[in-house]
């Protein structure tokens, strides 16, 4: 049967690497660049139903392993009602009377700038993910534009990827745990979801953050 099929390929994606060649045409995507509000381009991939099946699949099984990798500051890992419990939490802390500041950040075109060094990482922090996400980063992807042509997916992961939003999450749990252990005396309280984090505190613990 065909959802058969599927599955042995997803098992394989999980625990074998693959060579590039084999799987080029599964992780190649259409791009498409939506207008944002600030009159720029968000780049989107828009992939195979195969790819999106295999991803949301593993994502869904490997969901606890990616929550516990991540933790509980990086509320994308699908931490079950975690952006509402940040917005509180922030809120909260803000109102306590040690608390002169709130300073809200966006990384600039963070999605794009993930490399191989996150991949790395990844293998030390959630080794069930890794071979997945070896097998989709490790070679630069096809991306068709609409005259036909393609560029290469050189560096990042491919927005519409819904493996995405976990690679960026494991990612930058390194870089969450270091600003933790830097400002922990300065009693700033920090929180991420995605590319956009809060840090709330007093002003030099914040500065420093």
């Amino acid at each position: 049967m065909l959802a058969d099929e599927i599955a042995t390929l997803t098992k394989r994606l999980t625990t074998d690497t693959i060579p590039h060649d084999y799987i080029s045409t599964l992780l190649a995507c259409r791009l498409v660049p939506p207008k944002k509000k600030d009159n720029g381009i968000r780049p989107v991939g828009v992939g195979e139903c195969l790819q999106r099946i295999i991803g949301k699949t593993i994502i869904g099984l490997l969901k606890e392993d990616i929550i516990h990798a991540v933790g509980t500051l990086q509320t994308c890992a699908r931490l079950e009602s975690g952006k509402e419990a940040a917005t509180h939490a922030v809120r909260k802390c803000f109102e306590e009377d040690n608390s002169e500041c709130l300073s809200l950040l966006d990384a600039d075109n963070a999605f794009n700038k993930l490399n191989k060094v996150s991949l790395e990482n990844i293998k030390r922090l959630c080794p069930r993910m890794y071979t997945y996400l070896h097998n989709s980063y490790n070679t630069p992807a096809m991306l068709y534009l609409e005259n036909g042509n393609h560029i290469l997916s050189q560096e990042g992961v491919t927005q519409g990827d819904n493996a995405a939003m976990a690679m960026y999450a494991l990612s930058t749990q390194p870089l969450i745990q270091a600003l933790s252990n830097e400002t922990a005396n300065d009693e700033v309280k920090q929180v991420w979801y995605a590319d956009d984090s809060s840090a709330v505190g007093s002003l030099a613990g914040v500065k420093k953050w």
